[in-house]
Formats: C-alpha cells, sequence, structure tokens
C-alpha cells in the first residue's frame, strides 16, 4: 500500500464518501489547498481522471465518481466491519503455491501477497490461517487485482508437520509490533478527539484525514490472524474507536465543506495500492 497523499487519491478520496453527489472542482481545489496543492494541480488530476472514465461529470465543473466497483475496494471499505471479516479458524491453512517470481517482479509481488496476510512458510509456499471470509476465488481475484503478475495457485492445507506449523505461528507475523502499534494508534485517536473540537477548522480538517488515513491503513493491512495465534482485543477496540472518530470527522468535513454530505471521513489510504487509486 502506498501510504502518500496524492491530488490523485485526496480527490478520489473525497468523491467516494461523497457517494453519487456530485461535487464542485471548487471544493476539491479547496481541499486541495489544505494539503499543499495548487489550484491547477487539483484542475488537472481532475481532468486526467474524467478522461480515464473513472470520474463522471454530469455539468462543468461538478464531478462524481464513476459507478464502477471493484472487489478490491470493497475489501479495504470492510475495515467497518471489524472481527465479522473472519470466522473460527478450522486449524487449516489458505496456501499460495508461487513458482520461480522474475527478479524484478518479486517486490511487488511480495507486497501483494503480504497485503493478504499471507507469510512465505516454505521456499515457494506462502500461508495464512484458513480463517478469511472470502472464498479461494474472491482471494484469488484480489491478488491479482493487487499486481500478482500470474493467476497464483491457491489451495487448503492441512496435516502439515506439527513442529512446522508452530513455527509459522510463533515467528511469522510481527504480533509484538502489531499489538504496540495499534496500542499507539488508539491513544493517537483518543488524543485527537479531545483536540479536534478546539482546533481551527481548516486543521481539524487536515488532521482528521491524516488519522483516519493512518489507523485504516492499519486496520485493512491487518493480516487477520486467528485468537489462536493472537488475541483479537484490539482490532475491537481499534475499530470501535475509528468508528466513533469517523462520526466526529464527518461532522468537521460537513462543517467546512456546506452544501456538501459526506457518509464517511475522507480517509485516503482505503484508496491507494501500488501506483493505481482504486475504486
Amino acid at each position: 500500500m502506498d501510504y502518500k497523499i496524492t491530488p490523485k487519491s485526496l480527490i478520489l478520496s473525497i468523491l467516494h464518501v461523497a457517494g453519487r453527489q456530485p461535487v464542485p472542482i471548487k471544493a476539491l481545489v479547496v481541499c486541495g489547498d489544505l494539503f499543499g496543492f495548487t489550484s491547477n494541480t487539483i484542475r488537472v488530476n481532475a481532468a486526467r481522471l474524467y478522461r480515464e472514465g473513472t470520474i463522471e461529470s454530469d455539468e462543468r465543473g461538478l464531478y462524481r465518481l464513476g459507478s464502477r466497483k471493484n472487489p478490491l475496494s470493497r475489501y479495504i471499505d470492510g475495515w467497518r466491519n471489524g472481527p465479522t471479516r473472519i470466522r473460527p479458524w478450522d486449524g487449516c491453512w489458505t496456501c499460495c503455491w508461487q513458482a520461480q517470481v522474475p527478479v524484478n517482479e518479486q517486490p511487488g509481488n511480495q507486497k501483494a501477497i503480504q497485503f493478504m496476510g499471507f507469510r512465505q512458510g516454505l521456499p515457494g509456499l506462502w500461508v495464512r490461517p484458513n480463517n478469511l471470509m472470502l472464498t479461494l476465488s474472491e482471494i484469488s481475484a484480489l491478488l491479482m487485482q493487487m499486481g500478482l503478475p500470474a493467476r497464483p495457485e491457491l489451495f487448503i492445507g492441512a496435516q502439515f508437520d506439527a513442529n512446522l506449523t508452530e513455527q509459522w505461528q510463533h515467528f511469522l507475523w510481527p504480533m509484538k509490533d502489531l499489538l504496540q502499534t495499534a496500542d499507539h494508534l488508539l491513544n493517537k485517536l483518543t488524543a485527537s478527539r479531545v483536540r479536534l473540537p478546539q482546533m481551527p477548522l481548516d486543521q481539524a480538517v487536515v488532521e482528521s484525514f491524516r488519522l483516519g488515513g493512518e489507523v485504516i491503513h492499519f486496520l485493512i493491512t491487518d493480516p487477520l490472524l486467528p485468537k489462536e495465534i493472537m488475541a483479537d482485543r484490539y482490532r475491537r477496540k481499534l475499530t470501535q474507536a475509528m468508528l466513533n472518530y469517523d462520526e466526529l470527522g464527518k461532522e468537521i468535513w460537513t462543517r467546512k465543506f456546506k452544501g456538501l454530505c459526506f457518509e464517511t471521513t475522507p480517509a485516503h489510504a482505503r484508496l491507494v495500492q501500488k501506483t493505481v487509486e482504486v475504486i
């Protein structure tokens, strides 16, 4: 996931949470200015997205997101569903087998696989607990959309050597780092919720966008491990805290951009994968 805020990701984020409501280019320009983008930069990027068919325009100066909706966007937006994204673990493993990948494709290949919580358990074999509420074909489609150069060979594995799976459970995922990061983000959300109502409106808009994106980025890249491997309390607490923060952020953005009704707080993290904005 590319966490950098770009003019394109900012535009797409705003249009994404505005739903099918058209957004005036003037509002996009005002928002761009808050993040250091010139009026010309926002207009040029909006025009480019329109030519690509990513966004639509009912009339001059009014934009809304194209009607296309892809599986990756739905998966990313699913952070709101928290624990319901997973099911009880049956002890089996979702496996992704890959033959040799060309050296120039390895970094993108690894990033895509890890995005879905897979880690390399054996040479050429990537594994994760079989606990996602997704079918193998749905996982395959997501991996392809994330940039895998070829369709992965996915299967459910069982009866691996007990010593091997014990090593997988203890060493493949950075569980200590995940817990520390979740705790840090929870504290940041708590402090920001107190601070936002006292801040100038423009600063509150920027902070809610940046921090909301940071937390959502964590929630969508969470490997969603089962409780047998890692306690899931952090996920529940952080998801609920972000949902509460989202309500506050939505109210702030609505006050700033009167006349626009935001479905949620804009947050760029949900929109950008590799170098391409996805909706």
